[in-house]
């Protein structure tokens, strides 16, 4: 058995009022997601939140590398989390966390 090629993608969210935990995204990603595709391709997307810094709105999703232009249509089809209009810009597709996360440090400053 050979192993799931993994993706990585570097996401801000933009919002107006209230703040957005990382959990409350990551759910409305997996919601939208599975309402596109379905469940047997959510599950084969191995779809992961690796880390969400809520004070910059910056995030990291992990999925499997046949399934990223999936999840690009699924975040620009999300516009509401909690009643609040959102909407997520993709900075970077990368294979390795690494250089996603030197990418975030960049963004930051």
């Amino acid at each position: 058995m050979h192993r799931l090629r993994k993706r990585y993608i570097l996401f801000d969210i933009h919002y107006f009022s209230k703040p957005l935990d990382g959990k409350k995204i990551f759910s409305k990603i997996c919601e939208m997601f599975k309402k596109i595709f379905g469940i047997i391709v959510y599950s084969s997307a191995d779809l992961k939140l690796i880390e969400y810094d809520q004070n910059l709105h910056i995030g990291i999703v992990r999925i499997s590398h046949k399934h990223v232009e999936n999840l690009r249509l699924a975040l620009a089809l999300i516009k509401y989390i909690e009643d609040e209009e959102v909407l997520f810009h993709i900075h970077k597709v990368s294979g390795t966390l690494k250089s996603l996360r030197k990418d975030k440090n960049i963004m930051v400053r």
